[in-house]
């Protein structure tokens, strides 16, 4: 999210730094920001009450001095709440992402009480605001994720029967219903016989899927493409004609929409980030051209795949409302929906 927005930002002439708490190995490439003049801190704490690394935080802002501060997952959440007391007049903004099913009554409890110092709460979705709101927190404003601007529809690419599973390969993504529903229908007859499923991601999975695939009579049509690059990604989704998203949960799952900037038709498990992203508006319940929604079951997903090759979805017009959608979630859209936001100021106004 912040590497597409960053850029836009700094358009404007932003001065912006990124704390990590945590410095893991699996870090994002952050390169590209830091090119642009982007200054990151690594603080690498060992836990949420590591109270050196807290203040290694607050020393870090009180010498920056931001005038917003952005935290994007619970920990951060809760410590950006400490920045406060060095920097009385910063906009303390929570981003919140997901539809954390998993979070204990205290977690909640902590969240409700600092969430009231919180001076805005940005929800990623509908889906994710309405479960805020349900929690009893009040997410004031819905911003969507960008997508980068590599996702693109290249009409002259030819198209391979192949679906796509991308995501990490984890309960929640549930990548075993894809596998199955797709080993289903190819049984079935539902699919043509030459179509292939490949899965991209990594994840505690990986072995017991390969197991699991290993046992399958469509074994040598699906493959697994491990972690992939984003341009592996966006050149898997143009030269595909489907995504089958099987999670569990949802609060966006950025994924769809790259798939469908692609031009690529999209399966997926009615999870957060439905309303106003694959569906005309938060209020309706018809989803766009090319956008399946379907029940978490084996059957209803392989009848799903079946339909994908119904040449109404592959019209100029259909494809066209698919991208047309995915163009709402561009960077500079989005960088001017949280500039109008926190400050009142139109980028457009800006860049023109």
């Amino acid at each position: 999210m912040l590497l597409a927005l960053i850029p836009e930002w700094k358009k404007v002439g932003c001065e912006i730094e990124i704390a990590l708490i945590q410095d893991g190995a699996r870090e994002m490439n952050l390169q590209s920001v830091t090119d642009l003049g982007v200054k990151i801190h690594r603080i690498s704490a060992r836990n949420m009450v590591d109270f050196c690394a807290l203040i290694s935080l607050i020393k870090i802002a009180k010498c920056f001095k931001p005038n917003q501060i952005q935290s994007h997952l619970y920990w951060a959440q809760i410590w950006g709440f400490f920045l406060r007391i060095p920097i009385p007049g910063a906009n303390v903004c929570w981003i919140e992402h997901n539809t954390y099913f998993n979070r204990t009554r205290l977690q909640w409890f902590v969240f409700r009480m600092m969430a009231r110092f919180a001076h805005q709460i940005v929800s990623v979705s509908y889906e994710v605001q309405q479960y805020l709101q349900s929690n009893k927190v009040n997410s004031q404003e819905v911003i969507f994720n960008p997508i980068s601007r590599k996702f693109t529809y290249q009409p002259d690419l030819e198209r391979s029967n192949t679906f796509v599973f991308v995501g990490r390969l984890n309960e929640q993504k549930n990548p075993r219903l894809a596998i199955s529903a797709f080993d289903f229908a190819k049984n079935s007859g539902l699919i043509d016989e030459y179509a292939t499923l490949v899965i991209g991601g990594d994840g505690p999975l990986l072995d017991s899927l390969r197991n699991y695939v290993s046992e399958l009579d469509s074994k040598d049509s699906i493959s697994f493409a491990g972690q992939l690059t984003e341009r592996e990604t966006v050149n898997l989704l143009q030269s595909s004609v489907c995504l089958v998203s099987t999670s569990t949960f949802e609060g966006f799952s950025l994924v769809r929409v790259e798939a469908l900037a692609t031009g690529a038709m999209v399966i997926t498990t009615r999870t957060g980030g439905i309303k106003g992203i694959l569906t005309d508006s938060p209020n309706s319940d018809q989803v766009i051209s090319g956008v399946i929604l379907t029940d978490p079951e084996v059957v209803e997903i392989a009848k799903a795949m079946s339909a994908v090759s119904d040449p109404i979805f592959w019209s100029e017009n259909s494809i066209y409302e698919r991208v047309k959608a995915a163009e709402r979630h561009s960077p500079h859209k989005i960088a001017s929906d949280y500039l109008v936001s926190f400050n009142k100021t139109d980028l457009n106004e800006v860049l023109g």
